[in-house]
This record gives structure tokens, sequence and C-alpha cells, in this order.
């Protein structure tokens, strides 16, 4: 993809239309795909940016053609601002981004699916779908605000081959993964963790690393030794194992009592005679 000859008064594209820039000021920087964009194929873009001002990238589409919008080299027929000025015409959809998801070099991927949702990655996280209700039977040419802090935006290829460590869990794995490409997902943020191990193990301990919570779980046992943990259960045949393990463990920990126990009784028999 390239940016589109029409663009706003304060831009430069070069790199063969690769990278659009921000010459001056911190607006009158408007930029579009000089192709429709086609729905469920990805883009991405690499951004630069400059702290020195407030306010972040505009992103979005318009179902106009933008050789209509101005003549070539930019011109006084765009608007200095792609918010309020063009979303509020008809035809255009814009969204401003927040600065938070806007680093020195962000890359933000994004598409349009099927549903007419535009989806929107930063650096590689999954933000949602910035716009809705696209008419996706129509033509649609990116629309690129290169305000505030953004000073330039460059097409660069997007990362479409699996994560080595999907590939390796192999192919149900990878068609799981294309298609939480394809129609965007959420962080999961629970799960369920199984800690098994012998009295005094230190499980409690574990527990109040594990969810941040010191003295939490503390047993009322005194003098609890605490040692790290033995295992971290993640599914029911591992489980089934380490409970095996671990009891064959307490046993073997109790035999080794037993007899440390009949040494020191022993002993003491000895200093008495």
């Amino acid at each position: 993809m390239r940016f589109h000859s029409v663009h706003g008064a304060n831009v430069l594209v070069d790199e063969g239309g690769k990278r659009a820039t921000r010459l001056a000021s911190f607006c009158d920087a408007i930029a579009f795909s000089a192709k429709p964009v086609a729905v469920g194929t990805r883009l991405s873009l690499q951004l630069t940016s400059n702290e020195a001002w407030t306010g972040a990238l505009r992103l979005g589409l318009t179902s106009h053609d933008p050789a209509g919008s101005s003549t070539s080299g930019g011109g006084g027929a765009l608007p200095r601002f792609s918010c309020p000025d063009l979303a509020s015409r008809q035809g255009y959809w814009v969204r401003p981004l927040p600065e938070r998801w806007i680093a020195p070099c962000s890359k933000l991927t994004f598409y349009v699916n099927a549903q007419g949702h535009f989806q929107l990655f930063v650096d590689s996280e999954y933000k949602g779908a910035l716009l809705s209700g696209l008419p996706v039977k129509e033509r649609l040419w990116l629309i690129v605000d290169l305000y505030g802090i953004s000073v330039s935006a460059k097409f660069v290829t997007p990362c479409s081959s699996a994560p080595v460590e999907v590939v390796a869990r192999g192919p149900e794995a990878v068609r799981a993964y294309r298609q939480a490409c394809a129609e965007g997902s959420v962080p999961l943020y629970r799960t369920r963790l199984y800690i098994v191990g012998c009295p005094g193990a230190g499980k409690s301990s574990l527990k109040e690393a594990l969810l941040n919570a010191p003295g939490r779980f503390l047993s009322s046992q005194p003098n609890l030794e605490k040692v790290p943990q033995r295992h971290l259960i993640y599914d029911y045949s591992t489980r089934k194992r380490a409970l095996k393990a671990d009891s064959e463990f307490c046993m073997t920990f109790k035999i080794e009592q037993a007899q440390s126990e009949n040494t020191v009784k022993l002993q003491d028999h000895e200093a008495l005679l």
C-alpha cells in the first residue's frame, strides 16, 4: 500500500509513496491511501512521534475517492483537522487514538472484517474495533491524520506468520491463531492452577506470591517451613502424575524422618550410657 498524492498542506510523501511526514505545526496533515482497502487485508503503519505536542494520530476510512477531495500535492480543499471536520461529513469515519497507545516507534496493524468492524492492533496488542458499521460493499480508502505527537507514518509489511510457540503446538493451534487474528480477540486474565505438594511444602507461600497477597493464606501451624513450590499443574493428566509423585515423596519423607528420629534417640541413649 502507498499514500495518495492528495494530502494536507503540511504533508510530504516520499519513499515511493510508502511514507508520509508532517513537515510543520501540529495539524493540516491529512493523508489517504492510494487505493481502496480490501476487506480482510491487513495493513501496518510504523509511526514516528514527537512528544513536544499533544494529541495523537487520527485513523479512519472514507467512501469518497481522495482524487476528488483536492488537487494533487495538497491544497485548501482539505480541512486542517480530520476530527471533527471530516468526521462530521457523510461517508467519513474517523477516530482519534489515545496518546498512551502511541510510543515513539509504535506499529499499528489494522483491517476491516466482513462484519464492518475496523480491527486495530498496537504493537501486536489487540485494542478492539476502532470503528463499526462500515459499508464493506463500498470502496473504502484509509485516512491517516498525522496530528499532535504523530509526525510520520510508513507502510510496512505486516507479520502474517504464526509465532514459533504456536506452530509448535500443531495445526489446530495455528488455525485458532489465524482465526483470532481475523476476528480479533481479547486478553483473558483468569485461569485455574492446581498447586500440589506435601503439608508444609510452601503451597500457601506460592499462592501469596502468585496473587501478590502476602500474609493472606498463612497457615496457623507454628514454625511451618516454607520451601519453593514443587508443582504447578495445568492439566488433569499431569495432575494425576504429580499426585502420585507427591505421594511417593511424602512416604519417602516420612521414612527418612522416622529414621532420623530413631538415630537421635539412639544417640541420646548412648549419651546416657
